[in-house]
């Protein structure tokens, strides 16, 4: 059976995309009592390319690399692949306020402040009787 370079590349369970030719950024997060703090490293890009979307639970980074970057695996058969893009989609443990959210670029560098959602109300206790 014949691979296609896409399932060759695809195998090495890399944190890439390969059919649509994008790579994962490198991400540090950090949670405090009122923020997680995300931190992401994008090289190649510019502050125009980026785009980032907070929901609910969820954060998602995108951005468009100025510079290719390619990947070649030597061996007995030649392989490449040109990745142009990022796209990190991360999963949030509690809820945050979208709308309240905060991003900065410097340098490559993306940092997103997501406040976490706070309930006022309180958590209701009940004592569990115990059966026979």
């Amino acid at each position: 059976m014949t691979k296609d370079i896409f399932d060759i590349f695809d195998d090495m369970r890399l944190s890439w995309d390969i059919k649509n030719r994008c790579l994962e950024p490198l991400v540090f997060i950090e949670e405090n009592d009122k923020d997680f703090i995300v931190t992401a490293d994008l090289p190649c890009v510019k502050k125009e390319d980026v785009s980032v979307y907070a929901a609910e639970n969820t954060l998602e980074i995108k951005a468009e690399m100025g510079i290719a970057y390619k990947f070649h695996s030597w061996g007995t058969i030649q392989r490449g692949i040109e990745f142009s893009s990022f796209n990190k989609v991360i999963g949030l443990s509690k809820n945050i306020i979208p709308k309240n959210a905060e991003a900065k670029f410097n340098n490559g560098v993306l940092e997103v402040r997501l406040p976490k959602r706070v309930d006022k109300k309180k958590s209701e206790v009940k004592k569990l009787c115990l059966k026979k």
